[in-house]
């Protein structure tokens, strides 16, 4: 759930209960009052384990993974010993007497924040949902379906390369791409470009912009994507170059100018959850409107 979601509910007076849980686990972590985003661990459920992979920000939070053991849930222990469902067990990376034993992971990154809670003065720790280390998009807030965001970003790169990877047709080469849509009621992209090394003419003056917006049309047919999982060029898509020098797109102005780019692996691979928390001025302001 997403915040602005959650301020309609508030808004509206709406009384809902978020709930955040897994086949593997069941319901571990619920929200029963606004900020419906903030969630707390269920009654009479083990807190998680806490991994952070951020340093504390300004602000006190920081992400975080949270990991469980079998000895800390019993639904766990019940889908290991009965379900023919494989689940992934890892030895927990963090510090303490749980480092090393096996445990589960959600795979979803969190922002982890001690707020006080006003009906009886006491600090809590609760936990936003941020996004995911793994490729797949689910969609949510209305939204149906999910997508693998590699395979769009490879099959967008192919599309593009065939229109722009010509020698001598544009001085621009992809730098990276990132399709998001987790908790969101439909996908937006983020097109990153670079100069080439040797541009020879002004790279502002040839702009691959339609080019662009084709090779996503012509992916998102290739993929057959409709409805909410489809990538809409004229609502949710924003072009940025690695220099800061340009942005084109819906929304690009909520970025504040601030050369906001794509953070990226030794690989070129999107650093997802990264860039959820980077883009999200743009994220939250999007015309999720279909068509």
């Amino acid at each position: 759930m997403s915040d602005t979601l959650s301020q309609v509910f508030e808004e509206l007076r709406i009384p809902i209960t978020n709930f955040f849980g897994s086949s593997e686990l069941g319901l571990v972590m619920y929200a029963r009052k606004a900020p419906y985003t903030q969630l707390r661990p269920c009654y009479g459920i083990s807190p998680p384990l806490v991994y952070p992979i951020s340093e504390y920000g300004p602000d006190g939070s920081r992400h975080v993974e949270l990991w469980f053991t079998p000895e800390m849930s019993s639904h766990l222990t019940h889908q290991l010993a009965c379900s023919q469902i494989p689940i992934k067990l890892e030895p927990f990376p963090g510090d303490g007497p749980h480092k090393g034993k096996l445990a589960l992971n959600f795979e979803d990154i969190f922002q982890e924040l001690t707020i006080t809670n006003h009906s009886n003065s006491k600090s809590e720790t609760v936990y936003v949902h941020v996004g995911r280390h793994t490729d797949e998009v689910r969609l949510g807030e209305g939204g149906f379906g999910s997508l693998n965001a590699t395979t769009y970003e490879e099959t967008l790169l192919s599309e593009i390369s065939a229109r722009i990877g010509q020698p001598g047709s544009y001085p621009w080469t992809v730098a990276g791409t990132q399709l998001f849509g987790n908790n969101m009621a439909c996908t937006a992209l983020v097109i990153q470009l670079s100069v080439n090394q040797d541009p020879g003419t002004d790279p502002q003056s040839n702009l691959p912009i339609h080019e662009l917006y084709d090779s996503v049309e012509k992916t998102n047919d290739t993929l057959g994507l409709t409805g909410c999982r489809r990538v809409h060029t004229g609502k949710r898509t924003l072009i940025i170059s690695s220099d800061g020098s340009f942005t084109h797109g819906p929304g690009s102005e909520r970025l504040g100018g601030q050369g906001v780019l794509l953070s990226l692996t030794h690989k070129r691979t999107p650093k997802r959850w990264e860039n959820v928390c980077k883009f999200k001025p743009w994220l939250d302001g999007l015309d999720f409107s279909v068509p």
